[in-house]
C-alpha cells in the first residue's frame, strides 16, 4: 500500500523503513493509507484529510488525558479538535488499552490497540550503568492529580531520589541519571505507556515500581515483570517505594528486558500491516 506518514521528526519516523520492508511505499501524494501520530500534527491531519478523502484515514492517539480537557495548560492543544478528526477518521490507533480506556469514558470513542516500539538510545561516553541506590521518576511536567505523589512518597519513605521533568535536561544530562538510579518509579494517575523513561531502564536492568491504574499504560508493555502499587492508595506507594529501596521487593528485571527488546519498529510495522490489511478488505 501507499502510505502517508505524518509524525514529528525524530523516533516516531522509524516506522518508515520497517513498513517498507514489508512491501509498503512511503509517499507524499495520493497514499492509500494516510497514517498521523500525535495531536501536535492536527493542521496536516486536516489537510491530507481534505485532499485525499478516499484513503483509508488513521489517528495515532498517544494520549488523552483528564486534565488535558478538564484542567488544560495554557496554550494547550485544542482538544475539541482533536476529538472531532479522530472521529473522522477510518480508525483511531492508541499505544494501549489505558488509552483505549481513556477515549472509551471520555469520548465515547472506539478505538485499535497496537503498541509502540521503544526506542533505546547509547549512553554518553563514558558512562557505565550502576546502581547508586536512588528511586528516579522521569516524566513531563504537568497538572496530573498524583503529580506530587512520588516525591512526598520518597520522603515520607526516606529513601533518595531524583526527579527528571522531561525536556528540562539534555540527552547528555539524563542519560547518567538513569544509568545511576536503583530504581524507576512512575506514581503517577494517569499515561499513556506509564513513560519512556521505564522502557529506557528496563533495558539497563532497573526494577520498576508503577501504578496499577487502569488509565496507566506499564501493564501493557512490562506486564509481570516489574512491581505495582494500588493506584489509589498514598500508603501503599510509601510501603512499595520503602521496600524496593531495600530490595525486599523483587522484579523480574530480564524479563522486563526481554519485552523491551522485542519493542522494535519491526514488530510495530507487523501489527499496522496485519491491521491495515484487514481494514483494506473490509471496504
Amino acid at each position: 500500500m501507499k502510505i502517508l506518514h505524518i509524525a514529528p521528526d525524530g523516533w516516531q519516523k522509524d516506522l518508515e523503513p520497517a513498513l517498507v520492508k514489508l512491501g509498503h511505499e512511503i509517499v507524499q501524494e495520493n497514499p492509500d493509507v494516510i497514517i498521523v501520530k500525535s495531536v501536535t500534527q492536527m493542521k496536516k491531519s486536516l489537510d491530507v484529510y481534505r485532499k485525499y478523502p478516499n484513503a483509508i484515514k488513521i489517528q495515532y492517539n498517544w494520549d488523552v488525558y483528564s486534565w488535558a480537557l478538564n484542567n488544560p495548560r495554557p496554550g494547550e492543544y485544542d482538544y475539541n479538535l482533536y476529538k472531532k478528526i479522530c472521529a473522522d477518521s477510518t480508525e483511531v490507533w492508541v499505544p494501549s488499552y489505558a488509552v483505549q480506556l481513556s477515549l472509551a469514558n471520555f469520548w465515547d470513542m472506539d478505538s485499535y490497540v497496537i503498541k509502540s516500539y521503544a526506542p533505546q538510545y547509547p549512553l554518553p561516553a563514558g558512562c557505565e550503568v550502576r546502581n547508586d541506590g536512588y528511586a528516579l521518576q522521569a516524566l513531563r511536567k504537568n497538572p496530573d492529580k498524583h503529580i506530587d505523589w512520588y516525591e512526598k512518597a520518597c520522603k515520607q519513605a526516606q529513601v533518595p531520589f531524583k526527579t527528571v521533568w522531561a525536556k528540562e535536561l539534555s540527552e547528555e544530562e539524563y542519560r547518567p541519571i538513569l544509568a545511576h538510579s536503583g530504581y524507576l518509579v512512575s506514581a503517577i494517575f494517569e499515561m499513556s505507556t506509564g513513560g519512556q523513561f521505564l522502557t529506557e531502564g528496563a533495558y539497563l536492568g532497573k526494577p520498576i515500581l508503577a501504578s496499577n491504574n487502569p488509565y496507566v499504560g506499564a501493564v501493557d508493555y512490562l506486564g509481570d515483570t516489574i512491581a505495582y502499587y494500588q493506584w489509589d492508595s498514598f500508603e501503599d506507594l510509601v510501603d512499595k517505594v520503602k521496600k524496593m529501596s531495600t530490595g525486599e521487593l523483587k522484579t523480574d528485571v530480564g524479563g522486563a528486558k526481554k519485552k523491551v527488546e522485542e519493542l522494535t519498529p519491526d514488530n510495530m510495522a507487523k501489527d499496522v500491516h496485519k491491521r491495515l490489511c484487514e481494514l483494506a478488505s473490509a471496504r
